[in-house]
């Protein structure tokens, strides 16, 4: 009797190992595949703008329903596929997008993943003072305990101030894009990685954000968006 209750509950804790490890695995597979998904189907709809094609977009209806049916292509797993279009621009090649994918867990409960991501294929000269800025922090799935990825996205213009995601925690700066060159025979500039970022703050001071170094909420937000460099770009991750 004693070996059968033991048998019993080993069986029973076995399916539980392989039920939890069936559901961080399938949120991981899931989130990669939306990850990438995003990823592809926003770099193919701006491509399409300098294409040989038959069909460009003119607009930017045109440009989001050309994104739409990209990204619901690249998804092929059993789970319902949403995208919000947050900001477009067909003269300044902009897109930014926010999808959500909606499953069921082995155990019949919905989980739902995130992805947010902006892509710039070519800035203006005269965009000068345009930077979208990028949070990525980790939070805790409240069903399996497990660590996951989330992101907010915000754009930022000519003399306003930095936005930030408010935290109790410092930001991290861990990558920003800059303008190498910009040609002023053209609207098109190249990019690069840079380590530092020049802004000024409400006094009109020189700011200086360097890349692996971390910087408070408040500090952030007295930062200024400035016609000093400009950076497409900066991406900051939750210390």
């Amino acid at each position: 009797m004693r070996n059968m209750i033991i048998g019993i509950c080993s069986v029973v804790f076995l399916l539980m190992i392989i039920l939890v490890g069936s559901t961080v695995f399938g949120r991981n597979a899931r989130q990669t595949e939306l990850d990438n998904a995003l990823n592809t189907s926003m770099k193919n709809a701006l491509e399409t703008l300098d294409s040989d094609r038959n069909y460009i977009p003119k607009t930017n209806d045109e440009l989001v329903s050309v994104f739409t049916q990209l990204f619901l292509q690249e998804i092929d797993s059993k789970s319902d596929a949403t995208v919000e279009v947050l900001d477009v621009d067909v003269q300044k090649k902009l897109l930014s997008a926010k999808a959500t994918l909606t499953y069921n867990h082995l155990n019949g409960k919905k989980g739902t993943l995130t992805s947010t991501k902006t892509i710039v294929m070519e800035q203006s000269k005269n965009l000068n003072g345009f930077v979208t800025v990028n949070y990525t922090w980790t939070d805790t799935d409240p069903e399996t305990g497990a660590a996951y990825g989330k992101s907010t996205t915000f754009h930022n213009y000519q003399d306003k101030s930095l936005s930030v995601k408010d935290s109790a925690k410092t930001w991290k700066l861990a990558a920003a894009t800059g303008i190498k060159d910009s040609n002023e025979s053209s609207d098109e500039s190249t990019y690069e990685d840079v380590k530092s970022v020049d802004f000024k703050d409400a006094a009109g001071n020189k700011v200086t954000l360097k890349v692996g170094e971390s910087y408070s909420c408040d500090t952030l937000s007295k930062i200024k968006i400035d016609n000093v460099d400009v950076y497409s770009s900066l991406n900051f991750t939750q210390n």
